[in-house]
């Protein structure tokens, strides 16, 4: 039919706000679909990262020691362990928290170098590291002894490491955090706070706590969800994927309603031929 020829004759006049318009939805429709990718990985990433350090469920220290660590395993289908850290200065404004190596609960990841070998081996922080000038090979003296990095870490209930609690925000050229052998534990003359981790195998916490509460005299006890180097990243994650989805959303139906608006204008200047061909006999369809 003639008229058909008519559309291409359009499309070359206004070719420009037809390219545009495919641009923006294509535009928009590849943010969508990139961002919604992306944060799938690194969902999947965060899972697979705590799953792989076996991130505890709970903390507890303990005004009694528990002497038979593998019996109360055996009893509440649970894993314990416990982990001694202290603080101290390197420099006048800079601690560093150091932790002894576990090897069943909130086992360090290795991000960059190698695993602890030795005694005299330590692990850093990476945005630590590199804020304060650490490499790979370097020296670090940890209360007059002197020790090597060997590696960087990542620690699943430090992953956002502040130094207390009541922070909100990190900084890494105050503080950081490090972890040795637990033989270079024993050789430091700060004993430091001993405290045990669990993770439990079973979908409950309450009858271990309620254990330890009877028996051991429970000093402190947080659950994982409570501790805020854990859940500031958490939620932050959870709203990174809430925003991935809303922000191409918002920006794919505003790219829509302009195309919209765009078309609607210039049917109307098309209203006079419109109405003649209307005159002339052809039906809408055609």
């Amino acid at each position: 039919m003639i008229l058909n020829k008519r559309i291409f004759r359009v499309l070359l006049k206004q070719k420009a706000i037809y390219i545009g318009s495919i641009v923006l939805v294509m535009l928009s429709s590849l943010l969508y679909s990139n961002l919604n990718i992306a944060m799938k990985n690194v969902e999947k990433n965060k899972d697979l990262f705590l799953e792989k350090t076996k991130v505890e469920d709970a903390k507890a220290i303990l005004q009694r020691p528990i002497d038979d660590i593998k019996k109360l395993e055996d009893k509440f289908n649970i894993s314990i362990e416990a982990r001694r850290q202290f603080d101290t200065n390197i420099s006048e404004n800079t601690t560093i928290r150091v932790f002894e190596k576990t090897s069943k609960v909130n086992i360090p990841y290795i991000v960059e170098g190698n695993d602890i070998k030795n005694m005299n081996e330590i692990l850093l922080e990476p945005n630590f590291a590199k804020t304060n000038g650490y490499n790979l090979g370097d020296k670090i003296n940890i209360l007059d002894k002197e020790f090597t990095i060997v590696g960087f870490f990542a620690m699943p209930d430090y992953i956002y490491p502040l130094k207390s609690e009541g922070d909100i925000m990190v900084n890494y050229k105050i503080f950081g955090t490090a972890i040795i052998s637990d033989k270079a534990m024993n050789e430091m003359p700060i004993k430091g706070t001993v405290y045990y981790l669990l993770k439990s195998h079973s979908n409950s916490l309450e009858e271990i706590k309620e254990y330890l509460g009877e028996n051991h005299f429970i000093i402190f006890w947080q659950e994982i969800n409570d501790n805020p180097r854990f859940s500031f990243v958490n939620a932050k994650l959870m709203g990174s994927a809430k925003m991935a989805i809303a922000l191409p959303a918002m920006i794919l139906l505003l790219t829509s309603l302009l195309v919209a608006v765009v078309l609607w204008r210039m049917i109307k200047t098309e209203f006079t031929q419109i109405g003649t061909l209307y005159a002339l006999g052809y039906s809408k369809r055609k």
